[in-house]
């Protein structure tokens, strides 16, 4: 069986972002420099996200929630076996405090289950002569298997959504506090417009440091 993974959508979201132009409604008329030009600001994204608490906080989040579900995934993986009731079970003899010694013999029990069943469908597929009664078995275990795993792909599917919904809720709040500061910084040095700074090629102002410092407030 392959080890199964999820992909931390919110860390590549995160470098997602192209050019910041500042909305025209939330800035005053901004002044011309010498010689007509319109004063264009730039701000280094990945700065932003590496020093912005909020940016911080939200790779914290999303990285803990990608752990919880990796973590309930490889359980499954491992308890791929059990029925649905026993693998109910087992959560909540994990989940207790204090587990008496009959509740961790238990959890070894239960978790040791699929390893062995998995054993005893690899020896009967490698026999020369197998009996009828050992091809039935070797069906049973086969047929198990198999729709084990379709729930386990299906469960998979379903927890990289919710790490995918998470990545965009906590990518939508953090662009909006990202763009607020980038507009006050904006209206505050008379810029009309803000770039992200990999779209620079010559001149402008760096107001990265002031929009990290709004965003510490």
């Amino acid at each position: 069986m392959k080890r199964t993974s999820l992909i931390p959508a919110l860390a590549v979201a995160l470098l997602g972002f192209g050019l910041l132009a500042a909305r025209p409604s939330a800035l005053t008329a901004a002044p011309r420099n010498a010689g007509g030009s319109l004063p264009v600001g730039f701000v280094d994204i990945k700065k932003v996200f590496s020093d912005a608490p909020a940016a911080q906080a939200a790779v914290k989040q999303a990285e803990q929630l990608k752990s919880q579900l990796q973590g309930e995934l490889t359980l499954m993986q491992e308890t791929l076996a059990l029925t649905e009731a026993e693998q109910k079970q087992l959560r909540e003899l994990m989940e207790k405090k204090n587990p008496t010694e009959a509740d961790k013999a238990k959890i070894t029990e239960l978790r040791g289950r699929t390893g062995k069943l998995l054993e005893e469908q690899r020896s009967l597929q490698t026999k020369a002569n197998p009996s009828d009664a050992e091809r039935a078995r070797l069906k049973e275990l086969t047929d198990l298997f198999m729709s084990a795993e379709t729930r386990l792909q299906s469960e998979m599917e379903n927890r990289q959504n919710q790490l995918n919904q998470k990545g965009d809720e906590l990518m939508n709040m953090l662009q909006d506090k990202i763009l607020k500061a980038v507009e006050e910084t904006a209206k505050e040095q008379g810029l009309s417009m803000v770039v992200d700074k990999q779209a620079r090629l010559f001149g402008g102002v760096d107001i990265t440091s002031s929009v990290v410092g709004k965003l510490k407030k």
